[in-house]
């Protein structure tokens, strides 16, 4: 008798139009509407669990469908949910603690989602831009495939329990929350990145291609921002954030067009700098959190980054900062604290390709690493009575003399202030040839606590300048005065 009933309805269904209400029990009923049928629903169908197949051609019309794990099958895809199918606007409704599993194809119905608790998983494939109603609005995702249309978050959060992965040209759209629970967003393509988007605990964030970002988007937690050899590019009103107590890594690529608040580091939060170059096109004040340099990392443009932040930043073991032409690093903490910037060892170096670090009336004390000139360059700290506070170099202890290495033919320039040797050895600062040049400026001042020995190039002092010693200590090399050198023991 079933099979009797079961045939009788697909005939119904080829020929004519349906229109009472349908009522089943289990999803081995299943409804087909073939090239020639048309499905009209009277009324709402609830709790549904069986099975609805819609052929190229078939028409469904008239009131809604709710899945309750059911399955639905249009012209290219299919699914397993619990939601409701709308024939009238061709959409598929989460509304709360629902879900949808794609199994295959690509769904033809546009995905709404509202409410709290929803999941969508499995490996669907969609035709139109997934939309969350409101803020109140809540989905998981845990996908086994690349999300092939954007999602627009409309206030709503996302929590991952997968990878979410987007192919080119899509992504994430309007503002919300995800909560990627350690998992990672992969983008693909070059995107225009207009969201303000929080980004909860991502295990990474990695860019598929150049990406321009004119939204806003905040990290919490440790998350790699990997450019994947591509380039971040900042709008004016560009602003990636970096919430208290967090961690961002940027890797491998560039960010460009840096300048004003386009990055901001709260207390407590670090920002890493891993295999990658940030090009500036103004001045930036770097007011809170703490920097870290992983690898070769180079700031480029001529243009001032002001460290104003009273938390210490580290340059790693075998890393480098390298000061591009024209840049400048200008140690300027909200404190009196003068290392506030630390070498994990002597493989750690600042390199001044060209480029300048400058202290203000905190000086700046630096031990344990390595400063490389491989371009003409600059150094100052503002001036001081105390003769003791500057520029400073070492604390006389061997194991954490800070040294300077000027290649060949190459100048540095002390243009200002005090510069204080308080290495133990007297071989920290290196001239590698005679065409190598260790400059003094007008009106200041070289204080060696320990002697030193400049190698091979030479030291030139020009106007009004003082040569003061500590400890019965000395200059050795060549020294050149331009004018009148001032000598003091103290």
């Amino acid at each position: 008798m079933r099979s009797i009933k079961f045939f009788f309805i697909l005939g119904l269904l080829i020929k004519s139009q349906l229109w009472a209400p349908l009522f089943f029990s289990s999803r081995n009923n299943i409804i087909r509407v073939l090239p020639t049928g048309h499905l009209n629903i009277g009324q709402p169908i609830t709790l549904y669990d069986g099975t609805l197949i819609k052929r190229p051609g078939g028409v469904i019309s008239g009131e809604t469908i709710s899945f309750d794990y059911g399955f639905y099958e249009d012209v290219l895809g299919s699914a397993f949910l619990k939601a409701i199918y709308d024939p009238d606007v061709d959409g598929i409704s989460l509304e709360g603690n629902s879900f949808l599993n794609g199994i295959a194809g690509t769904l033809l119905e546009t995905v709404t989602i509202s409410g709290v608790d929803n999941l969508i998983q499995g490996q669907p494939l969609f035709s139109n831009m997934i939309y969350m109603l409101d803020a109140s609005t809540t989905v998981t995702l845990t996908l086994q495939s690349k999300l092939n249309q954007s999602i627009y978050l409309n206030g709503g959060t996302i929590y991952l329990g997968a990878d979410l992965q987007f192919i080119p040209g899509t992504g994430i759209g309007g503002f919300g929350t995800i909560n990627a629970n350690g998992y990672s967003i992969i983008l693909s393509g070059d995107l225009n990145f207009s969201s303000s988007v929080v980004i909860n605990d991502a295990s990474e964030f990695r860019l598929g291609g150049d990406s321009i970002l004119t939204g806003l988007v905040t990290f919490n937690g440790n998350t790699v921002l990997n450019f994947n050899g591509n380039a971040a590019l900042f709008s004016p009103v560009g602003i990636a954030t970096i919430g208290p107590n967090s961690r961002i890594t940027f890797k491998n690529g560039s960010f460009q067009h840096v300048q004003a608040n386009n990055i901001i580091c709260s207390a407590g939060s670090t920002l890493e700098f891993q295999g990658s170059s940030c090009y500036f096109d103004a001045d930036f004040t770097f007011t809170s959190g703490s920097l870290l340099i992983r690898d070769m990392v180079t700031f480029v443009g001529t243009c001032t980054f002001v460290y104003q932040s009273v938390e210490t930043s580290t340059i790693l073991a075998e890393s480098q900062l390298i000061l591009d032409s024209g840049f400048t690093f200008s140690y300027d903490p909200l404190s009196t604290s003068d290392n506030l910037i630390n070498f994990e060892d002597s493989s750690a170096q600042l390199v001044l390709n060209g480029g300048a670090l400058r202290a203000t009336e905190t000086g700046i004390h630096l031990t344990k690493g390595t400063m490389v000139v491989q371009e003409n360059s600059y150094i100052s700290a503002a001036s001081s009575a105390d003769y003791a506070h500057g520029f400073v170099l070492g604390d006389a202890t061997l194991a954490n003399d800070f040294t300077i290495n000027i290649l060949g033919g190459r100048n540095l320039y002390f243009e200002y202030g005090n510069f204080v040797y308080n290495n133990e050895s007297i071989y920290a600062l290196n001239t590698q040839n005679p065409r190598t040049v260790l400059q003094i400026g007008d009106d200041c001042r070289l204080v060696l606590y320990n002697s030193m020995d400049i190698g091979s190039g030479q030291a030139r002092f020009l106007y009004n300048t003082t040569l003061a010693a500590a400890n019965n200590s000395i200059l050795i090399g060549n020294v050149l005065p331009v004018g009148v050198i001032n000598l003091e023991n103290i």
